[in-house]
């Protein structure tokens, strides 16, 4: 199953997708409790679930949730990538990124508040002269 398809199941189920560097949740929050899925985004077949109530659309989510992690992570789709900037590191010894804000290419240590992340389709805009440190995101 790929993240797209996931996306549409959750939408399906009333279920919100959230994602970070390590995790997809799935979090469904009504008058009973939050309900939260999270399954690993670099380790196949690793999933958590916190369930305080369980209605049949919850359990259609799961069972969509447990595919998705079943699924080998190279097929989950919409893989992303990341330029790490060789011999590049912040003072304190943090990695520095290729990153795009404002229409302006810079370093940066790893931020999620900054883009850092490019699908293959974006690849094209990134300069030319970083294109051999591309990375897929699994690696970071």
């Amino acid at each position: 199953m790929t993240i797209t398809q996931l996306k549409r199941y959750a939408k399906l189920y009333g279920y919100e997708l959230e994602e970070d560097m390590i995790f997809h949740d799935l979090r469904n929050s009504r008058q009973f409790g939050t309900n939260l899925i999270r399954i690993d985004k670099d380790e196949r077949n690793v999933i958590f679930i916190e369930n305080n109530y369980c209605v049949d659309n919850d359990l259609k989510m799961i069972s969509k949730a447990i595919q998705f992690a079943e699924t080998p992570i190279e097929n989950r789709g919409e893989l992303r990538y990341y330029v790490p900037l060789p011999h590049l590191k912040t003072s304190d010894g943090e990695q520095q990124y290729l990153t795009h804000k404002d229409n302006t290419w810079f370093a940066s240590r790893r931020n999620e508040e900054l883009r850092q992340t490019w699908k293959k389709k974006d690849l094209k805009y990134i300069p030319e002269e970083y294109k051999n440190f591309v990375k897929p995101y699994t690696e970071m």
